[in-house]
């Protein structure tokens, strides 16, 4: 559906964005049968990477998007804006996670898997700059690689912080 239908526009980046967030709710359900209160920050921030995993997705096919008169959002931006969006995004995302692992007292030691997921996110950023797209799909990779570590990170510390018990 995403193919055939979602890829073109310019809002593009929507099934990409409400996706992520939805598969650590559905598990989360599926076994518990309530979300914690830590969801009403795991939302939107899941929100926030999966719109800067979109873009950065997008950054990658921009010459071959505009080649098929596609307006993705990586071609309505340009690919400069895209990777600037895309940082701020992975900032954003980087700042909350760390936040509420300080406010959990989880800093240590799952503040290790958020800072590797940063960084491997910040590695496919500088991908992203490359005029060859395929430097930029390992980019892509790289950032989808370090926002799961990051989130893999920030999920283990709210469980073993207790932060996600009714």
């Amino acid at each position: 559906a995403y193919g055939l239908w979602f890829k073109g526009p310019a809002w593009s980046w929507l099934p990409f964005a409400l996706a992520i967030p939805l598969f650590p709710t559905y598990g989360w359900l599926g076994a518990a049968g309530t979300l914690p209160p830590i969801w009403a920050v795991l939302l939107p921030t899941a929100v926030l990477a999966g719109t800067a995993l979109a873009l950065a997705n997008a950054t990658v096919d921009v010459e071959r998007d505009r080649a098929a008169g596609l307006q993705s959002v990586a071609t309505r931006l340009g690919r400069r804006r895209s990777r600037r969006l895309n940082l701020a995004l992975l900032a954003v995302v980087w700042v909350l996670a760390t936040a509420t692992l300080w406010l959990a007292g989880q800093l240590v030691p799952w503040g290790l898997a958020v800072l590797v997921g940063a960084l491997a996110a910040l590695i496919g950023w500088v991908s992203l700059g490359a005029d060859d797209p395929r430097a930029r799909e390992r980019g892509w990779e790289a950032q989808a690689v370090g926002v799961a570590l990051l989130a893999a990170g920030w999920l283990a510390a709210m469980v073993t912080g207790g932060a996600t018990r009714p």
